[in-house]
């Protein structure tokens, strides 16, 4: 059922990701570290949204 990690990370498994990080600073001319910061705080974002979603969902089910 649940699969156990493996010892040492695939950096393969991450290219795609890289190669799609730095497609965006060169879309963007931006610095890759800005890039990633401002991604990560739409994933933040996003989290916070869909659980509060998720919460009113939750409260109107209930009514």
């Amino acid at each position: 059922m649940f699969a156990l990690p493996p010892a040492a990370l695939d950096l393969g498994d991450l290219q795609p990701l890289s190669d799609a990080i730095d497609a965006l600073c060169e879309a963007l001319d931006g610095e890759r570290e800005a890039v990633i910061e401002g991604l990560a705080e739409i994933v933040r974002r996003r989290t916070e949204f869909e659980r509060r979603r998720q919460a009113l969902e939750d409260r109107n089910r209930f009514v």
